[in-house]
């Protein structure tokens, strides 16, 4: 039986080479260790074990504020927005502080913030536990360090050395529930005082859909970051404002904007070897006058979210050797109909300059590496000012290359219901025993007497599933180099059906027993092989298998090898009026044995 396979459509590669009023003042001493390059923890007088938080000052939303046992406070919120200015807000590595963010039935409010202004003339020291219900907010212009047993479990965590207005906190918005009309949020230094530094070496570990936002002066992660469903952010500068966006590709997440000098100690944001911060199906990033990304960004891609990735410098961003920042894709099996909204992972760089030596992989997803920060103002609209260079060392990669998922002989069949619109054009099997029949059809082949096209596009499938294609990648600068050694991939991905037998729907014609897929449009039916029921009427039960069963017990089904198939490849869109590439490209997309086309 010769059959004719469409050919695989390849896409292989694009060039486009073209020429308010601040808190207490006591928030305001002056930084001891601003700009401090190394272990915060090397200089930080150590404290006792048993440290707690001293001062409170209730100013609204607190009903109380209790030291249970020695090493152990609670402070129970009754309003949605709380404040209180502290003497100091220290915890011991054998002490907890827990905030009870409850309404009056004893229901957590994740919605609930309480902002703590901290006024020690040193920096707030977390080596302990520090959880929470809702939302938790820790100012001192000092400085913060979460050390390395620090334990944080809250809904959303925002640690800043820059100051908050009380005012714009009341007003601003909230992680939860945002409302389109709420205030950003801007977080400021004071004049003649250096932003000091705010370091984690902890774990600090967000509620679903919660929120970490790191601020400072300087910004540096040693530890370990997550926020599922949420946002992770580290940003430095003089002034960093949360802009609460409606975006469906940000899920409400705010937009993070920052302001200041490019000193390499001030305004510099690190993620550290090998240091991670992790959102699944959520956004994480690095914003500062330069970003420093050596650790793990990892924003996982699944059916329901995308995973983003911004990296974002008013002058440089790196990436480190042992560097991974990757939008991987879950490894859940869950389908569902492909959807307008299903959106594969994102990564974002911008800056003047990007030197890129780790490893950057979004499956399927889009990476652009374009535009500075700077807008050039003489441009109506405000154009964003071009990227000045991009530079992919030895040993570096982007990696945009489809998924290969594993099938199993299962997944190669479509079940279809053969109502009249199915069959319009199928005058002589209409009114015939195919009429209204729930059939089992392989996709391969087809049905060619049918309309099944609306079947197969709504047909359930995984996140890997829909990302087999390969992605896109977007390199806009003056000046792009790709040393040797480095790699490109937007390579296509494809399917690897396993071997096994498919339990088909087959019809008779006379004598004959078709496959749908042989079953000519104008052939009528006599009979409808497929299933078999038995009736048991003294119960009430019908018991059904799937399977050609034609006077015997057990089904005669049809025999299949194992075979691949593949997908498109991406795109890479460069644009520059100098490229200087020496690395490799990989724009390759495998073709099956049933993708080509016989003479």
């Amino acid at each position: 039986m010769k059959k004719k396979y469409l050919g695989l459509k390849q896409q292989f590669l694009l060039l486009s080479l073209c020429s308010g009023s601040l808190m207490a003042s006591t928030c305001h001493a002056g930084p001891t260790i601003p700009g401090f390059i190394g272990n915060t923890a090397d200089v930080l007088p150590p404290i006792p074990a048993t440290t707690l938080p001293t001062g409170g000052d209730i100013i609204q939303g607190i009903d109380s504020i209790r030291e249970l046992t020695p090493g152990q406070m609670e402070i129970a919120q009754n309003k949605p927005k709380a404040i209180i200015h502290w003497k100091t807000f220290n915890i011991g590595s054998k002490a907890s502080v827990n905030f009870s963010q409850k309404d009056e039935n004893g229901k957590a409010q994740p919605g609930w913030a309480a902002l703590n202004a901290i006024g020690d003339a040193s920096p707030t020291q977390i080596h302990g536990k520090l959880t929470a219900d809702g939302q938790v907010y820790l100012i001192n212009q000092n400085g913060i360090f979460f050390g390395p047993d620090a334990q944080v479990n809250v809904h959303s965590l925002t640690a800043s050395s820059l100051n908050l207005a009380e005012e714009d906190f009341i007003n601003g918005y909230t992680t939860v529930n945002t409302i389109a009309n709420s205030k950003a949020l801007t977080f400021k230094k004071d004049e003649n005082i250096d932003g000091a530094s705010v370091e984690n070496s902890g774990a600090i570990t967000a509620g679903d859909g919660g929120q970490v936002f790191l601020i400072g002066g300087r910004v540096v992660n040693s530890g370990v970051i997550t926020a599922n469903q949420g946002f992770v952010a580290l940003a430095a500068g003089d002034e960093v404002t949360l802009t609460n966006l409606q975006d469906i590709k940000r899920f409400a997440f705010p937009e993070v904007t920052t302001t200041g000098e490019t000193a390499e100690v001030f305004n510099t944001t690190v993620n550290a070897t090998p240091a991670l911060l992790q959102t699944n199906e959520g956004v994480a990033g690095l914003y500062g006058g330069i970003v420093n990304q050596n650790g793990r960004v990892i924003a996982n891609t699944a059916i329901s979210r995308n995973g983003q990735i911004e990296l974002k410098a008013h002058s440089k961003v790196s990436t480190g050797e042992k560097s991974i920042t990757a939008t991987p894709v879950s490894e859940s099996t869950e389908r569902q109909a492909p959807f307008d909204n299903f959106t594969a992972g994102l990564i974002t760089v911008q800056a003047k300059e990007f030197i890129h030596q780790g490893a950057i992989s979004s499956p399927g997803g889009t990476v652009t590496i374009r535009d500075s920060l700077e807008k050039n103002t003489s441009v109506p609209g405000s154009v964003a000012v071009k990227m000045e260079t991009i530079r992919l060392e030895p040993g570096s990669s982007i990696d945009v290359s489809g998924t290969w998922v594993d099938q199993t002989v299962e997944d190669r069949i479509l079940e279809v219901q053969l109502n009249s619109d199915v069959l319009s054009d199928a005058y002589a099997l209409k009114n015939g025993p195919l009429q209204g029949k729930k059939v089992r059809i392989d996709i391969l082949n087809g049905m060619p007497a049918a309309d099944i096209s609306e079947y197969l596009k709504t047909r359930p499938r995984s996140a890997a599933e829909q990302l087999t294609t390969g992605g896109t990648i977007e390199l806009d600068a003056d000046r792009i180099e790709t040393e040797a050694g480095s790699t490109i991939d937007f390579s296509g991905g494809g399917y690897h059906y396993a071997a096994g037998e498919l339990d088909l729907t087959m019809v008779r014609v006379g004598n004959k027993l078709l496959s749908l897929s042989e079953l000519k449009a104008g052939t009528p039916v006599d009979e409808v092989f497929g299933s078999f029921t038995r009736k048991h009427e003294r119960y009430g039960v019908n018991e059904t298998w799937n399977g050609l069963y034609y006077g015997a017990i057990s089904p005669i089904n049809t025999r299949i090898k194992s075979y691949s198939e593949g997908s498109d490849a991406g795109t890479l869109l460069l644009t520059t009026p100098y490229l200087f590439m020496a690395g490799e490209l990989d724009g390759w997309a495998e073709r099956g044995l049933y993708q080509t086309e016989e003479e």
